[in-house]
């Protein structure tokens, strides 16, 4: 069985989905997306598999993207 890799990824939320701002993926959101605020740049830690980030933490709200 594959193991999925827990880490942190930062980008612009939209959605329901997240804009890596590392590698430029768009990672469809699941998990607990209550804190989550469309348009707002974060910091989340959760599991990655494939392109679905599984959100566990919110670990900073940075406010409005930058375009």
């Amino acid at each position: 069985m594959k193991k999925h890799r827990i880490r942190t990824v930062t980008g612009c939320v939209s959605a329901g989905s997240l804009a890596d701002d590392k590698d430029r993926q768009i990672y469809t959101l699941s998990g607990d997306l209550a804190d989550l605020k469309s348009g707002d740049r974060m910091t989340l830690e959760g599991k990655l598999r494939g392109k679905t980030c599984e959100a566990r933490h919110l670990i900073e709200d940075f406010g409005l993207c930058l375009p």
